[in-house]
């Protein structure tokens, strides 16, 4: 069964391998598919009112997600 969750800190360690295979692709994100590990973390789980999500199949994260307000401009 998946259940989706607010993502903690804790989470990273399993968040930063789905992560680091979608930006690299360079087809979803506007990312630097380069973009080292301590810099991923700080853009994909900002402070509020940004939210991150994951969805977890026990206790496997297998998607994430986040919500945060439109860049300005």
């Amino acid at each position: 069964m998946i259940a989706i969750r607010r993502a903690t800190a804790a989470d990273w360690s399993e968040i930063w391998p789905i992560w680091h295979e979608v930006v690299a692709g360079g087809e979803t994100y506007t990312w630097d598919p380069h973009t080292d590990e301590a810099t991923a973390q700080t853009l994909w789980l900002p402070p509020a009112p940004a939210e991150t999500w994951v969805a977890a199949d026990g206790a496997t994260i297998v998607g994430t997600a986040l919500l945060k307000p439109n860049q300005p401009g």
